[in-house]
């Protein structure tokens, strides 16, 4: 049976996997720039709590992840705010992921989904790989 290590604080599923790295899943490093968009305190909190949640299950490829938030048009308005979220998976090509919209906490929300669902994509088929036999081999 696997042993879990337990972190000081408990956040998300309040459980904690140990990456490669040491660091638990939760405590995944995000670093978040903002350009041109007046970003709070509060959405920074929100980013980074939902996206160590999307990220979490997967914290042991992950070897960090970068959120860019952008305007696009400046004050022009329009679907004009970008977010930009690049995954660095370990052995493997990062992810990056670009959405759109015109309210920022929807590109957010959108470009954490469709991360999530890349990062998940390759973790699958890196564990897929690993797990048939060679193409060339016969039983």
């Amino acid at each position: 049976m696997a042993q879990r290590r337990k972190s000081g604080s408990r956040t998300g599923a309040g459980r904690s996997t140990a990456t490669r790295t040491g660091a638990p899943a939760q405590e995944l490093p995000i670093h978040i720039r903002a350009t041109g968009v007046p970003v709070d305190a509060s959405d920074r909190v929100y980013l980074r709590s939902k996206l160590a949640v999307k990220l979490g299950k997967f914290g042991r490829a992950i070897a960090r992840a970068s959120v860019r938030i952008a305007d696009a048009n400046g004050p022009r308005g329009g679907a004009d705010k970008t977010c930009t979220i690049k995954v660095v998976l370990i052995g493997e090509p990062s992810v990056v992921v670009v959405e759109q919209h015109t309210s920022l906490k929807t590109a957010m929300d959108a470009a954490m989904q469709r991360a999530a669902y890349a990062v998940g994509r390759v973790v699958q088929r890196r564990s897929d790989s690993r797990k048939s036999p060679a193409a060339g081999s016969m039983a």
